[in-house]
């Protein structure tokens, strides 16, 4: 079975932004688990989740989470273990965009000394698109190379 979490997670500056939305604490600790970063896309509709479907079939991970935007990224993130597999969106509506997300990731994957998690990249922005998957491979080519 496939644990479904459409989880959105405001910051403290952000929580009277929508009185519909709340803050909801989770812990996905010790479950392999799909970061779906994006702000538009739905991960549960139509050929998305037929990508999603195919993904759980090769990773074997057990939740979906769907980040909207950076901070929810990083939140999500710190607050549990790395995910099992991410799809990037770039461009998040926001300042902060997928590729300011990568760049977090690999940070955090150099402070924890460990592979990023393998990924699919879904924006339709062509140059950030190879932008993102230039600096996870990168990061997936020295850390295989020189760390383990």
């Amino acid at each position: 079975k496939l644990l479904v979490l459409h989880i959105t997670v405001y910051l403290k500056k952000n929580v009277q932004k929508s009185p519909q939305k709340t803050v909801i604490p989770f812990i996905v600790i010790m479950m392999k688990y799909l970061i779906w970063l994006d702000d538009i896309r739905n991960p549960f509709t139509g050929v998305w989740w037929s990508l999603v479907q195919k993904l759980k079939e090769q990773y074997d991970f057990s939740s979906i989470i769907w980040a909207h935007t950076y901070e929810e990224f990083v939140y999500i993130i710190q607050h549990n273990s790395l995910p099992t597999f991410i799809c990037f969106d770039n461009d998040l509506g926001e300042e902060k965009e997928g590729y300011d997300c990568a760049k977090w990731l690999i940070e955090y994957c150099l402070d924890h000394q460990c592979d990023a998690p393998d990924f699919y990249i879904q924006s339709d922005n062509g140059p950030a698109q190879d932008n993102i998957r230039m600096l996870i491979n990168n990061y997936k080519k020295v850390y295989n190379q020189y760390i383990t």
